[in-house]
Order: structure tokens, then sequence, then C-alpha cells
């Protein structure tokens, strides 16, 4: 849909077709935006970019009692006492020399990053991961890639700790 067409069905036109002054700034800015060619790319990590090696601990009373990989996380529900411990998750070492590039991924962020940030354009790697222990190390490992990342931020989801990746993940997208 033609990004006037939607704001003419969230905001007020007056009937000659311009907008109403009360529009907000930032509406206005994203459509200059737009009409320049500049928007956002957003790609994740785990299981998109990398396959990681990291696995969730399920903890009761402050011992490990079940290890879970990506997709056992994804439907796991918590017993009574239980709780998770993503800390191989904050590990940068551990995602520096276990995880498996996706090779097709990899090669398609390298040339969307590269063409995106030159004509201006936002690029976010989105993660559920919190804070890495190592940032440098972690931001090493898209390089190793040869992915260009003085033009990337990357928004940390598990930061939010709400102990579901979806939510924290929904938060992000809905500010960003």
């Amino acid at each position: 849909m033609h990004i006037l067409t939607l704001l003419h069905q969230e905001y007020n036109f007056e009937s000659s077709g311009h907008i109403n002054r009360n529009m907000n700034r930032n509406i206005i800015k994203l459509i200059l935006e737009a009409a320049a060619g500049k928007g956002l790319t957003i790609f994740d990590v785990d299981e998109t970019l990398f396959y990681s090696k990291a696995r969730v601990k399920i903890k009761k009373d402050g011992k490990i009692i079940k290890d879970l990989d990506n997709v056992g996380f994804n439907s796991y529900k918590l017993k009574k006492g239980e709780e998770f411990d993503f800390g191989e998750f904050k590990n940068a070492k551990l995602f520096n020399t276990t995880s498996t590039p996706i090779g097709k991924m990899i090669a398609k962020a390298k040339a969307i990053i590269k063409n995106a940030t030159k004509a201006g354009s936002k690029v976010i790697i989105v993660t559920a991961r919190a804070d890495m222990d190592d940032k440098k190390l972690f931001i090493d490992t898209f390089k190793a890639q040869g992915i260009d990342m003085k033009n990337v931020y990357v928004e940390r989801a598990g930061n939010l700790g709400s102990g579901s990746t979806y939510k924290d993940k929904q938060a992000v997208f809905k500010n960003i």
C-alpha cells in the first residue's frame, strides 16, 4: 500500500489533500525518508545469521535440572519453582567459538548492509540476547564473516527481561 494511502487512513487530511497541521513530526520525517529511498532493515541473530550452540538451562532450587536448545526452549513451560538461566547467551566467547554462520543469510546480510547504509537506511540486528560479557568479541564474530558493523546497531531485547523472548522482541519492534 502506498505510504500516502496509509497516512490518509491514519491521519486527518484536509479536502485539498494537505496534511493536517497536527500531524506528528516523526511521521513527516518518515515520509521524507521514504521518498528519499531510506528505510529500515532488521536481522535476527540466532537461527537466522548464525546457528547457535548456546543452551538455556532450567534451574530449580539453584540446581540445573534441564538443558534446552532453541527449539526446546520455545515450547518449554516453566513449572512451579523453575527459572530460566540464559547465561550461555551472554557468553561472547561461546558465541564466537561455537556459532556456525548461515552462509546464504550472511551473504545477503553483507549485501543488504552495504547497499542500505550507503543509501542512508538504518540497519538493526535484533537479538533475544541480553548484553554480552564482551561486546567487542561479539561484534568481532560478525566482522570475521565480512559483515561491516560500523553502521549497524545491535538491539538486545533480552535486556528487557520479561522472561519471554517473544514479548521482549515485540516490545523492541514497537519502539523501533
